[in-house]
C-alpha cells in the first residue's frame, strides 16, 4: 500500500522504523551542489572529447556521446555542530543498474 510507504518518503527512521530527526555526525559524507547544481560535462572520455575540431559527420557523433552531469562534490562533515539534511529520494545508476556516485558513470537519474 503507498500510504503505508509515503511515511518513509523524504524523512529518516532508525533501526524499528520510526521516524527520527536527520542529522549528520563529523565524519558522514554529504553532497554540496556548486552554481545550482548547473550541468557541466561528465568526466568520463566521449564527454571530455574537443568535438568542434572535427568534420562535419564526425562532430555529430562526438556532440550525440556528451553526457552532461550536474555539478557537485561530495565533502565531509568536520565539525561537532550538529547538522540536519533532507534524504535523497533520487538516486544515480550506472551502466549495470547499480546507484553510483562517481563521476562519469551516471547514465541514469530516478
Amino acid at each position: 500500500d503507498d500510504g503505508v510507504q509515503n511515511k518513509h518518503y523524504m524523512t529518516c527512521v532508525n533501526e524499528t522504523g520510526d521516524a527520527k530527526p536527520c542529522q549528520m555526525n563529523t565524519g558522514d559524507e554529504y553532497v554540496e551542489c556548486v552554481d545550482g547544481c548547473s550541468l557541466q560535462r561528465c568526466e568520463d572520455e566521449d564527454s571530455q572529447r574537443d568535438c568542434s575540431v572535427l568534420g562535419d559527420e564526425e562532430k555529430a557523433s562526438c556532440q550525440a556521446n556528451i553526457k552532461w552531469c550536474k555539478s557537485y562534490e561530495i565533502k565531509k562533515v568536520e565539525d561537532d555542530v550538529p547538522r540536519g539534511f533532507i534524504p535523497l529520494s533520487y538516486y544515480c545508476l550506472d551502466s549495470r543498474g547499480l546507484p553510483t556516485q562517481e563521476p562519469g558513470t551516471v547514465l541514469e537519474f530516478l
